[in-house]
């Protein structure tokens, strides 16, 4: 069940910390909970990289699918008729018997260097809700992140597998897409 993917690049970059560090990356707190039909994250991330460059990197659309392995595609679609950026993520991942392709278009809205909310518009997207969101703030030699991410897929999800498989997902990739990220930062320009 990657519904839980699809939501993440913190999902990904967050939940693998979890008593494990990368360079100076550290989870502080993560919750995954069940809200009703909805799935909830939320997870405070240090990374040692000013707050710029993870702007920078989590921002960039274009180069997104490079975070994680479990993402085929992600791109800057046409801006909405009031001119707020758009973007398309498309995802694989199988947990046990459970496959699927799951896509996404969102709205995205920015704070520059301060916050990022993807909105997703439930008619092009296999999810009928979803919010994610990154805040950042400078602190001591890094970036504290916040990341929230409350989604409801449009497809029917093994009951069992919700919260489980989102902790576990969080856990499995998160490691590769932190390391990612701060490559990104230590080699931008």
């Amino acid at each position: 069940m990657q519904v839980v993917r699809l939501g993440i690049v913190v999902a990904l970059i967050i939940g693998g910390f979890s008593g494990h560090s990368v360079d100076a990356a550290e989870l502080r707190r993560l919750e995954v909970k069940k809200n009703g039909a909805r799935l909830e994250v939320e997870a405070e991330l240090f990374i040692e990289a000013p707050t710029l460059r993870v702007f920078d990197a989590l921002a960039d659309y274009g180069e997104f699918a490079d975070l994680s392995s479990a993402y085929l595609e992600s791109r800057y679609l046409e801006s909405d008729v009031d001119g707020t950026p758009r973007i398309y993520t498309k995802v694989r991942g199988c947990v046990l018997f459970f496959c699927r392709t799951i896509t996404r278009v969102a709205k995205l809205n920015t704070v520059p260097y301060r916050q990022i909310t993807a909105t997703v518009e439930p008619a092009l997207s296999d999810f009928d809700y979803g919010v994610e969101q990154w805040e950042m703030h400078q602190h001591e030699a890094g970036t504290m992140l916040i990341y929230t991410h409350a989604m409801q897929p449009g497809f029917w999800v093994p009951p069992i597998l919700g919260v489980w498989v989102l902790r576990r997902l969080l856990r499995g990739d998160a490691l590769s897409a932190a390391e990612h990220i701060e490559l990104l930062a230590d080699t931008a320009p």
